[in-house]
């Protein structure tokens, strides 16, 4: 007995000494961990450790491409940036000594400055095509991936993580090339890659892990940012895709967002003069698209606020601001507009989720967004702002123009019909509203399918999708003749009702199958058989009719000539016998930045996906 309760006591005392490790080494983990959430960078400027002011590039030449970068004291990766159309790289960074001709623009610069205060080093490259500013792959790939790949050798990156952030054109072109360079994330802002041209199947080591921002007022984008989403997901890589919503314009947005150039007092004058011109409601509100309006709003603002100064032209009578002047170096026109364009969430660079991309790359994707978001998101309202916001951002389908009729004349003054014409805009903005709420019912139908395996899939009724309360609401007062309006606003059963049904339609359900599928087959059968005959008659009386001719743009044969439309002079005529081309040149080249650039140079290089085969010094690769 004595020897035995020397072993339990000798027993007791070893698992007393590792329970005592044990804490102590919980200890030493929870103070290693908030070691290192102090060390990490937070999102406010003011604990930024690089400010506006160190913000101070090295220009290089290289492969035919200008660009700009700035290497912290220990970078622990590098980002690069890839600009819009229209855009350069010089605008990720500000005016200095050390860079003349720099014009930063505030979304840019504030990309550049997340990244170096997260450690990374930046590099913003300019496009080749210095007259529209947007990227080719066929013009511009090789010489990226040389230069890239040199830049890091030579600033002794090359072992450390490659992350790209584009926008628009510019994400257009980096999604395409993990071909080229082995990143590590890659964030797409205000774009989704037509999947046919993507490429995607080309990358041997795996897709990066990849953060899709969406405007969700852009259907058309949103639902290719889907369509990518289920590629990637299919391909079992990580992605994530970030929501974002019209904003409120408050009094100090234009300052809080363009600190190094907009003041505060200027921000509100900046507001103010918005409010009365029309373009923002009482609210701040963008009631008028920045973008796409006839309205002269930047030469309006400009008249109202003499002190706000850039250079503006116009295009398609549109008045933008005149992004390839060199002479001036004003950029406050060009910040008002970007950030206009930003609270109205159609198609805008975004630097709010910089950050947090940054740290989901660093956990290889594996990380939750929407935790990263609560933590790392940049460019919050103020206080006084955050409920509307919110309200905004978590209800994005609540209607915006909530003033009455009465209130409209606080916002324009001095014009008689001041309030009739901009309840006519209100109208009009109220209507694309409903249209976006549309897109917003069928892009979340699209992405709870995604979740719902085939087998299941095949048993769903159309109407046993959880559709969010806010979208039922918002329902009531949406198109009709719309299918997501008749997806949700379909007439449902009564409960007393249901039981019957559902007992008549499981007695009835083997026969009607069979019957069903019986009919349905010989339909379809004879429809077929007809289709073929009449393709077959119909291409023996034309090729006896008609001579065989050789389309303008496609070089190959085709039967019948184009319509009359499509001869007349310029690029679109070419462009709109190539199925979808089209389609690529406005949601890719055009890019919806409003600016003039060479129609018939964009048709010749933005649509050819393989890099030069000739003529190229930088064919054998790094």
């Amino acid at each position: 007995m004595p020897q035995v309760r020397g072993k339990c006591a000798a027993f007791q005392g070893a698992l007393g000494v590792v329970m005592v490790s044990m804490l102590a080494a919980l200890v030493a983990l929870l103070c290693l961990g908030a070691a290192v959430e102090a060390a990490v960078v937070t999102t406010s400027p003011a604990t930024w450790a690089i400010s506006y002011d160190e913000l101070r590039p090295t220009i290089a030449v290289k492969y035919r491409h200008r660009f700009y970068y700035q290497i912290p004291a220990e970078p622990r990766g590098a980002v690069v940036l890839f600009h819009g159309c229209v855009h350069s790289g010089y605008n990720y960074f500000p005016r200095s000594d050390v860079c003349d001709e720099c014009r930063g623009l505030p979304e840019e610069m504030s990309h550049s400055l997340q990244a170096l205060n997260r450690g990374y080093a930046v590099i913003a490259i300019s496009s080749w095509d210095r007259n529209t500013g947007c990227w080719s792959l066929a013009n511009d790939s090789d010489d990226v991936k040389q230069l890239v790949r040199e830049w890091q050798r030579e600033q002794g990156l090359r072992d450390l993580p490659l992350m790209g952030m584009g926008i628009s054109s510019g994400a257009s072109f980096m999604l395409k090339m993990p071909r080229h360079l082995n990143f590590t994330g890659l964030l797409s802002e205000a774009l989704g890659v037509t999947p046919d041209d993507w490429g995607y199947q080309r990358v041997k080591e795996g897709y990066p892990p990849t953060i899709f921002i969406a405007m969700m007022k852009d259907g058309s984008t949103v639902e290719k940012i889907m369509e990518d989403k289920r590629i990637l997901v299919d391909l079992r890589r990580p992605v994530a895709i970030i929501r974002v919503y019209p904003r409120l314009v408050y009094p100090s947005y234009f300052s809080d967002r363009d600190p190094l150039y907009i003041s505060k007092p200027l921000s509100i004058e900046i507001t103010n003069a918005l409010r009365k011109i029309g373009m923002l409601d009482v609210e701040g509100n963008v009631i008028i698209d920045p973008r796409y309006t006839t309205l002269p709003w930047l030469n309006m603002l400009k008249d109202a606020v003499p002190s706000l100064k850039g250079p503006v032209t116009t295009f398609k009578a549109q008045y933008v601001p005149d992004w390839n002047d060199t002479f001036s170096s004003d950029t406050k026109v060009a910040a008002v507009y970007s950030l206009m364009n930003l609270a109205y969430a159609y198609h805008e660079i975004i630097s709010d989720y910089a950050t947090v991309a940054m740290v989901w790359f660093e956990s290889g994707g594996k990380a939750d967004v929407a935790d990263l978001q609560t933590r790392y998101t940049y460019g919050l309202p103020p206080a006084p702002y955050n409920l509307p916001v919110a309200e905004v951002s978590q209800n994005p389908l609540k209607p915006l123009m909530r003033q009455e009729r009465s209130a409209l004349e606080v916002v324009v003054e001095g014009e008689e019909d001041s309030g009739s014409s901009l309840f006519t805009a209100l109208r009009a903005a109220a209507d694309a509203e409903a249209e976006a709420a549309d897109d917003e019912l069928l892009a979340y139908s699209q992405e709870v399918e995604e979740e719902v395996d085939a087998a299941d899939a095949a048993k769903q009724l159309p109407l046993s999708i959880a559709v969010p309360a806010h979208l039922l609401s918002r329902a009531a007062g949406a198109n009709p003749r719309s299918r997501a309006s008749r997806m949700v606003t379909a007439p449902k059963r009564s409960a007393e009702q249901q039981p019957a049904a559902l007992a008549g339609e499981a007695s009835h359900s083997g026969l009607a199958t069979v019957a069903g599928g019986l009919l349905c087959g010989s339909a379809v059968a004879a429809l077929l058989a007809a289709a073929v005959w009449l393709i077959a008659r119909h291409r023996r009386s034309a090729a006896q009719l008609s001579p065989v001719s050789l389309g303008p743009a496609t070089m190959q044969a085709v039967v019948h000539p184009a319509p009359a439309a499509h001869h007349h002079a310029g690029a679109n005529a070419r462009l709109s016998i190539i199925p979808g081309v089209k389609e690529r040149f406005e949601y890719e080249v055009v890019e919806q930045t409003g600016s003039p650039f060479s129609a018939r140079r964009r048709v010749k290089t933005a649509f050819n996906e393989s890099p030069r085969k000739a003529g190229s010094p930088h064919k054998g690769g790094a």
